[in-house]
């Protein structure tokens, strides 16, 4: 529901979860987001970089609708190969960002800007970017 309040909010009538075949995530945490999305789109794609949300996502996703993609490291080096690699519209819902002792840390704090800089240098179809709670 959520999902299609936000593209109802884009001011184009074409806009609407069904134009999108792929969601790729940033900050997979434990799956809340990538495994719920795997109902409405043919690919996910989900990348954390604790190793031990890694792991237990991926342990959570194995009964999924949709094969989920789930990668290890930080988001800002394993998301250019993910966004080269894509052939369509897709929606990005951007979350990697540490928030304390329950999340993962990287290099950066707050990689967003490097995920931006990616998508726009690599990504030439029609996208929708979520920025989650920063």
């Amino acid at each position: 529901e959520e999902l299609e309040d936000i593209c109802k909010g884009v001011n184009d009538p074409s806009f609407s979860s069904a134009a999108f075949q792929c969601f790729v995530e940033t900050g997979t945490a434990l799956g809340q987001t990538a495994i719920p999305m795997s109902t409405k789109f043919s690919e996910v794609h989900t990348i954390e970089i604790k190793e031990e949300f890694f792991e237990a996502s991926w342990l959570l996703a194995t009964n999924c609708k949709a094969p989920i993609h789930f990668y290890h490291g930080p988001s800002e080096e394993v998301l250019p190969d993910i966004a080269a690699k894509l052939t369509g519209p897709a929606i990005f819902f951007l979350d990697a960002h540490w928030a304390g002792e329950d999340t993962g840390r990287g290099a950066t704090d707050v990689p967003l800007l490097d995920e931006l800089r990616h998508l726009d240098a690599l990504f030439p179809h029609r996208g929708l970017l979520i920025l989650d709670d920063l």
